[in-house]
């Protein structure tokens, strides 16, 4: 059996151990699990806690709206859960790494 937090240890050692320390109070369970399974729990704890941060950004927000700016929630949560556009086209990169290379060769 591979040990869980030999698996984390590619991930910040120090977040995991926090966020399971607040999320449970004893995390022999979490030491005792296969690790797919401990961090599926993880993940699991960790988008609950991003959803209630969420509800809570999105009940300061709720009482500036109006009819014209109003938002749902469940658009406002689509929203910040949706990737951020890329600032850059694949094409546009392969031509200015093509132009980095004819600079460097000559």
């Amino acid at each position: 059996m591979v040990n869980f937090f030999q698996v984390c240890s590619a991930i910040d050692y120090y977040k995991i151990i926090d966020f399971a320390l607040h999320r449970y109070n004893n995390i022999d369970i979490l030491l005792n699990m296969e690790y797919l399974d401990a961090i599926l729990v993880l993940n699991e704890g960790k988008k609950e806690v991003d959803d209630a941060r969420l509800w809570s950004q999105y009940l300061t927000i709720y009482p500036k709206m109006t009819e014209e700016n109003f938002i749902s929630y469940q658009d406002f949560k689509a929203d910040a859960y949706k990737p951020p556009e890329a600032k850059a086209t694949k094409d546009s990169i392969l031509l200015g790494v093509k132009d980095i290379i004819e600079l460097t060769v000559r």
